[in-house]
């Protein structure tokens, strides 16, 4: 929606992201775009997606769950690949080792040092019973918010609302 037919070209180079590689709006946006500018960044390869992209990344195909976490995570990861690549911080050979090894030690660190337990037992009685929930990020926090309320929303069935800050604060 926010590349509506006839937009002027962008950049040199677009990257369009879905996990399925299905999303028709992705699809048509992507298609406005000169297929040698043309990029995709999909879990499952062979996809609709991955089929008008002059180039791909896949993330293999990877089982996910329902609410798409297992893509959420893995697109945030490849992003990330793909960034420290595109600005010269690491050649794509040592990308992999360099920039993202024992994963889950820093996550099992950072759930330690953050009393995460604690903080998921307090956030799951504030939410027992809840209608609605709003889940506020702001800045490179607002990604976060909007994957809580999805999950929010697909997992636990809970209406949810992911919105940045200064919307939430003061309206549109």
């Amino acid at each position: 929606g926010e590349v509506p037919a006839g937009s002027p070209p962008l950049a040199g180079v677009t990257m369009a992201i879905s996990q399925g590689g299905r999303s028709r709006e992705t699809i048509d946006a992507l298609t406005t775009v000169p297929l040698p500018e043309r990029a995709a960044l999909v879990n499952m390869p062979g996809t609709p997606l991955a089929r008008v992209a002059s180039t791909v990344f896949d993330l293999g195909g990877q089982p996910d769950s329902e609410a798409s976490t297992i893509g959420f995570t893995g697109t945030l990861i490849g992003l990330g690949l793909l960034s420290r690549a595109w600005i010269g911080a690491v050649t794509a050979t040592d990308a992999p080792r360099s920039a993202w090894t024992d994963i889950a030690a820093h996550v099992a660190r950072l759930r330690d040092e953050a009393a995460f337990d604690d903080a998921l037992a307090a956030t799951a009685d504030l939410l027992e019973g809840a209608g609605t929930v709003d889940v506020v990020g702001g800045a490179a926090s607002l990604a976060s918010a909007e994957e809580g309320a999805l999950l929010l929303r697909e997992v636990c069935r809970i209406p949810a609302t992911g919105i940045e800050l200064r919307q939430y604060l003061h309206g549109p």
